[in-house]
């Protein structure tokens, strides 16, 4: 760290220094004086100076440590070194000797031996003059350090550390997206600030990776984080990390991101830009908004395989081989699952469909809705158990438009319609067996596919006919029926009426208006009526006599 730091030890360090630095420049000449080296002096301790704003200045403040070296003057401290050796120094001295002494002896040897004694008072006097020099050096450096201004105009010195690290890197492909962090290296042992020299693996292709960035393990108050360092071209394998841990940049965002599971099927959207998926019998999550990022700490599991997975609002209905989960929250990291909701298992996983407000699925029992409320069976007691399961609900095929959930089976050519807001169930039948179908809200049009061969559903501009079968009416006795009406506009044609007694049947009228029209005689105790028209029909009226019919 040089001669240079804080606090009363960096002075003492820099006195001593500079004692052996003088010591180690004074001179015996031939004639046995000695004389101090100044230029050499001078240059070492230029070279001092110099180093301790190379090592201990920071490199944004270097200029200002150079304009404060420019106003230090040594000279005078020097130049009163360099005296002390001189002879001339010396001679003025009331110590120095002189020839009155031998003049004035009564003989050569009593000469020499005052002249030896006057030696010695002087070789005393030169070593307290060197003395006193060397104890007036400290405060000859505190002022300046302190009443020159050197200690307040010297920019702060960084403490020198063994920084222990290590180093992570990512991958960036094309649209931003930045992988999880490499396998952690091996530590690395440096000082504070000297440079390590980084290098990773090859990008893999396919990926459209462009760069990757490095980060450096960081130690804080709180905790430790990997901090960003760098970044570069993806073909370049190699870089260099001289970044001090003050200069660090962003704290890693893809520490525990992670590829979707191997398996990962039944994607779903979620609020809060959150997909959910599942593989086995484990829900998993995405970070939200970064559906290619699935952090293992983001999977649910159950008791059972998953059949399929869909969501409405902040709730995700998990449908397994041992009921429905809901799981629910704002957050993937904080989600909460309210097991078994029911026990209604999904048979089909291409029967669940999202609708307003819950989701629909085929069970053994019938079509389920699940929603705020739980789980019901809508089509309880409209559709027997096994009339439900000869559609083959295994193979159902759900999809929903304008308040209606359409029904589609491999087993026949028969579409069930239910409609949500009325409970009413209806029969459409196709040309062929349907095995898929898909409601497009840009062009609000159902479309469904025969082979490989897509139609558009109930597109046409011209009306279909629509078959319409009352319920079996048992009366307390048989009875006749004398007229039939129906109300309608007849707009798309004429409607036909089939009158069924005692399950057989008994009258087929075309009605071409709201006039009634008579039926033939008859008494039975079983009565069923179906109707098929292209027109819209409201009403129809079955009455035993004119004055009945007038009464309807």
């Amino acid at each position: 760290m040089g001669l240079y730091a804080t606090g009363d030890a960096g002075k003492a360090a820099a006195i001593t220094a500079i004692k052996a630095a003088v010591d180690a420049r004074v001179q015996t000449m031939s004639d046995g004086t000695l004389k101090l080296d100044v230029p050499s002096l001078n240059t070492w301790m230029w070279e001092q100076a110099l180093l301790v704003i190379d090592q201990d200045v920071a490199a944004g403040n270097k200029e200002a440590a150079h304009g404060v070296l420019a106003t230090i003057d040594s000279s005078h401290q020097v130049n009163r070194l360099e005296n002390i050796y001189g002879p001339g120094h010396w001679a003025s001295h009331p110590e120095y000797p002189t020839t009155k002494s031998i003049a004035s002896s009564g003989s050569f040897v009593s000469a020499a031996g005052i002249a030896k004694d006057e030696m010695g008072a002087l070789a005393r006097a030169v070593e307290a003059e060197y003395s006193a020099i060397v104890a007036e050096l400290p405060q000859v450096i505190s002022e300046a350090w302190d009443g020159g201004g050197m200690g307040a105009s010297m920019p702060p010195v960084e403490d020198r550390i063994v920084d222990t690290r290590f180093y992570v890197y990512t991958h960036v492909n094309d649209l931003g997206e930045e992988s999880a962090p490499s396998p952690v290296s091996a530590v690395v042992e440096v000082d504070q600030r000297d440079t390590v020299n980084i290098s990773i693996a090859a990008a893999p292709s396919g990926r459209n990776i462009t760069h990757w960035r490095f980060y450096r393990s960081n130690v804080g108050t709180v905790g430790a984080a990997f901090q960003f360092i760098a970044e570069g071209p993806a073909a370049t394998l190699t870089g260099t990390d001289g970044v001090l841990a003050s200069e660090m940049g962003e704290v890693l965002p893809t520490t525990t991101w992670a590829e979707p599971p191997t398996g990962l099927r039944g994607i779903c959207d979620m609020h809060n830009g959150i997909m959910a998926g599942f593989f086995k019998n484990t829900t998993a999550f995405c970070e939200p908004f970064v559906p290619y990022a699935w952090p293992v700490e983001y999977q649910l599991s159950c008791n059972y395989p998953i059949v399929a997975q869909e969501a409405f609002g902040q709730t995700l209905v998990r449908m397994h081989r041992g009921g429905v989960d809901f799981i629910s929250g704002a957050d993937p990291a904080s989600m909460s699952v309210d097991k078994e909701v029911s026990t209604q298992v999904c048979v089909s996983a291409r029967s669940v469909c999202k609708v307003e407000g819950g989701v629909v699925f085929a069970s053994p029992d019938g079509l389920c809705l699940a929603n705020g409320s739980g789980v019901q069976v809508l089509t309880a007691g409209r559709i027997l158990r096994d009339d439900w399961q000869a559609f083959n609900p295994a193979t159902m095929n759900c999809v929903y438009s304008e308040g209606t959930v359409y029904m589609l089976a491999t087993a026949t050519p028969n579409v069930l319609a239910l409609h949500l807001p009325t409970g009413r169930i209806t029969t459409v039948t196709m040309g062929s067996i349907m095995t898929a179908a898909y409601m497009d809200r840009t062009t609000d049009a159902l479309y469904a596919v025969s082979g490989t061969t897509v139609y558009r559903l109930f597109g046409a501009n011209s009306a279909r006919t629509a078959v319409w079968k009352s319920k079996r009416m048992v009366l307390p006795q048989q009875a006749s029926f004398a007229w039939v009406a129906v109300e309608s506009n007849y707009a798309d044609g004429p409607v036909t009426v089939r009158w069924y007694g005692d399950g057989v049947l008994r009258h087929t009228a075309t009605v071409n208006s709201r006039e009634p029209v008579r039926l033939p005689p008859g008494r039975y105790l079983e009565h069923e009526v179906e109707v098929e028209s292209q027109s819209r029909w409201n009403a129809l009226t079955l009455a035993s006599s004119t004055a009945e019919l007038r009464g309807a």
